[in-house]
């Protein structure tokens, strides 16, 4: 049978051979016929996976080991300790911290967890995230702890930062590095789009960057507003709600006259090229005095690329922009069509 529902393997890992992470991959993108088998341990904390393929490798089965979510009885202060506090959302508190069973270890490694409170705590994220666990471009949540007041959710750590601060700091991205940037951003709501998610706020603020020294190693966060558009028959169903951020969010999200009119997963596209023109201009491609100004402003599609600013950018880089964010989505360009353009051949 073809993986429809992809299960938590990682790719990346180095418990693999080469050989078997290209399987893996190949897997993800249904090129392989394949047959599941998990068999959780009687602890619930480690779940071996046997994948047998039948394909033009002519690879053997073999068997791997990951994780389970841990959603335990055990407190949060049972399990890790926190040291400082790394910055603060919408929704709660991030703070860095250490696994208590790692004490020992000369190297060990941090995490970051978010503390929210009990009430704003979304468990569908949860879901979510672990359903797209498989990407290495976005970023996994490790344990859940779920207490009287907060909930609390450990995720790796990203020290670099969100790409808002990143920004902030150095103004604008080189077209290179935009570039790079622009790719992994495609790849993986391309990815996202296969397995049936929405993520509906994509944002600077919602990309990290993995380490202070390379800022186009990204990963996508904050799956707060995503939302399944795709039951397990395969079914496809339309989104309704306006939600998302609307610098970035596409026409069809807030522009709609009749609640009842619907949108889909396109508008993450729109996100994207949105992105892409703040991180090489230095600014949002819409302005507005309102939020309702702001909000004709994206649906007229009015934005331009200031000669002051633009001047230096090739124009196989600006028609790409110009490609996702194209007001009418079905004359938008598909993530497979983007990726096609020379800017990403050159």
């Amino acid at each position: 049978m073809t993986l429809k529902a992809i299960r938590p393997l990682d790719p990346r890992s180095t418990n693999y051979r080469q050989d078997e992470r290209l399987i893996i991959w190949k897997i993800f993108t249904n090129e392989v016929k394949h047959k599941i088998v998990h068999n959780r341990t009687a602890n619930s904390k480690v779940v071996n996976t046997t994948i047998q393929t039948k394909n033009r490798y002519n690879m053997t089965a073999f068997s791997i080991r990951y994780p389970a979510l841990k959603q335990s009885c055990e407190g949060f202060a049972d399990s890790y300790e926190i040291k400082r506090k790394l910055g603060e959302g919408g929704y709660g508190m991030v703070y860095k911290c250490f696994a208590k069973r790692d004490r020992a270890k000369k190297n060990r490694k941090s995490y970051a967890v978010k503390k929210v409170p009990k009430d704003m705590f979304e468990p569908d994220e949860i879901k979510v995230v672990q359903y797209l666990r498989d990407s290495p471009t976005i970023v996994h949540v490790q344990a859940v702890f779920q207490e009287i007041d907060y909930t609390f959710i450990v995720m790796d750590q990203m020290r670099g930062g969100d790409m808002y601060e990143k920004l902030c700091q150095k103004g604008v991205y080189s077209e290179p590095e935009a570039k790079i940037v622009a790719r992994t951003l495609l790849e993986t709501i391309g990815f996202c789009q296969e397995m049936g998610v929405a993520h509906r706020d994509i944002k600077p603020e919602n990309i990290l960057i993995e380490n202070k020294k390379d800022d186009t190693k990204i990963r996508i966060c904050d799956f707060g507003l995503a939302k399944k558009f795709r039951d397990d028959a395969g079914e496809d169903y339309y989104l309704y709600t306006a939600i998302g951020t609307r610098e970035y969010a596409a026409p069809e999200v807030f522009g709609r006259e009749d609640a009842e009119e619907h949108y889909d997963e396109r508008c993450d596209i729109w996100s994207i090229g949105a992105v892409i023109y703040t991180i090489m201009g230095g600014y949002t491609p819409f302005e507005g005095d309102s939020p309702e100004e702001m909000e004709k402003a994206v649906c007229r599609g009015d934005f331009e690329f200031h000669e002051e600013y633009w001047g230096d950018v090739s124009q196989d880089a600006k028609a790409v922009i110009s490609a996702l964010m194209v007001v009418d989505p079905d004359d938008r360009c598909t993530i497979d069509e983007a990726l096609e353009y020379n800017w990403f051949a050159s």
